[in-house]
C-alpha cells in the first residue's frame, strides 16, 4: 500500500514504503500544493498538447522546485522524455568517475530534456532525478540494486498492450539485474470503474494475454483496470515486491488531475525518483 505524505512545504504526494526502507527518494504527485491557478489548480507538472489552454512555464517550473524540495531532491537535475505511449526505453548511466555531481539542468544530456521518444527512463547516473507525466496512465517506480538503478515508467492502455514493463524489465536484466532484486511502486491512475474502451483496446489486451484486466457488464460499456495488467505484468518477468493502492484519478478530483474526466483541459501530475547516489 502506497502511503500518503505532506511535505514540508505543503506538497501532497504518495510513497511506497519498499521503496523509503531502501532509502530511495521518489514520489508520485498530486496536484495539491503548487502555484498554478484553475484548470491547473495547483501543483500542475506538464501540459495539455491536445488543449489550447496552457500553464505558464514559470509555474510549472515553480511546482516541480517544490515537489522536488519536498522529497528531498532539491539539488537534483531532473531527466525527461518525450512520451509517445509506447515501450522506448532510454538509459541514463553513471557519469564518469571523479566527475562531481551535476548541477546545473544543462548538464542534462539533450536527449533527456524532453527530445527522445520513450516511455520508461533507466538511471543509475548521480544526482538525477528521472520524471514520468501522468493524467490517468499508470505509473510506475522501480528499484534495484539497493536503489543504486532506478526506473520511471509510463503506461497508458498502448504501453500496457506493447508491455513496457518487459521492454524495461529486459534492459534491466541487460544491466546484470534480477527481476528478484526489483521492487516496484505503482502509482495512481484512472480505476476500473472509470476507464470504460472499445473493442480496439479489449482485443489489443486479450492479444497481450491479459483478459483478467478487462471487465464485462450485461448492458455497459466494457472497462479495464490498468492497475491490474501492470501487476500482473510485473509477476510474471519475477517481480515480486510491490506497493500499490487503491487510487482513481478520475474518482479522485480533489486529489488528481484527470485528463479524461476533463477532456483534456486539465494538468499533469509527475512520478520522480532518484539513485540511492544523490547527494543532499
Amino acid at each position: 500500500m502506497l502511503i500518503r505524505c505532506t511535505c514540508f512545504n505543503g506538497v501532497v504526494v504518495y510513497q511506497s514504503p519498499r521503496l523509503l526502507e531502501m532509502g530511495v527518494k521518489h514520489a508520485f504527485s498530486t496536484r495539491i500544493g503548487g502555484v498554478s491557478r484553475p484548470p491547473f489548480d495547483s501543483l500542475n507538472l506538464g501540459n495539455p498538447m491536445e488543449s489550447d489552454c496552457q500553464d505558464s512555464a514559470a509555474n510549472i517550473g515553480e511546482n516541480y522546485r517544490r515537489l522536488l524540495a519536498g522529497v528531498g531532491l532539491s539539488v537534483a537535475v531532473r531527466a525527461w522524455v518525450r512520451q509517445v505511449h509506447g515501450c522506448g526505453v532510454a538509459v541514463l548511466e553513471e557519469a564518469s568517475r571523479g566527475r562531481p555531481g551535476l548541477t546545473r539542468t544543462d548538464e542534462v544530456p539533450p536527449d533527456f530534456q524532453g527530445t527522445l521518444a520513450a516511455d520508461a527512463i533507466i538511471c543509475s547516473r548521480e544526482n538525477v532525478v528521472a520524471t514520468m507525466r501522468i493524467a490517468d496512465c499508470v505509473p510506475i517506480l522501480l528499484a534495484a540494486g539497493r536503489g543504486r538503478v532506478v526506473a520511471a515508467v509510463h503506461a497508458g492502455w498502448r504501453g500496457v498492450a506493447g508491455n513496457v514493463v518487459a521492454s524495461t524489465m529486459d534492459k534491466l536484466e541487460q544491466m546484470g539485474i534480477a527481476p528478484g532484486e526489483v521492487i516496484a511502486a505503482i502509482g495512481p491512475a484512472i480505476g476500473r470503474d472509470f476507464f470504460m474502451v472499445n473493442s480496439d483496446v479489449t482485443t489489443a489486451l486479450l492479444q497481450a494475454d491479459l483478459a483478467e484486466a478487462i471487465v464485462h457488464d450485461s448492458g455497459r460499456q466494457d472497462r479495464v483496470d490498468l492497475n491490474l495488467a501492470v501487476r500482473r505484468q510485473l509477476a510474471r518477468r519475477g517481480v515480486a515486491q510491490m506497493d500499490f493502492g487503491d487510487y482513481c484519478t478520475y474518482r479522485d478530483k480533489e486529489e488528481f488531475f484527470s485528463h479524461r474526466r476533463e477532456s483534456g483541459r486539465t494538468g499533469r501530475m509527475a512520478a520522480v525518483i532518484a539513485p540511492t547516489c544523490i547527494h543532499g
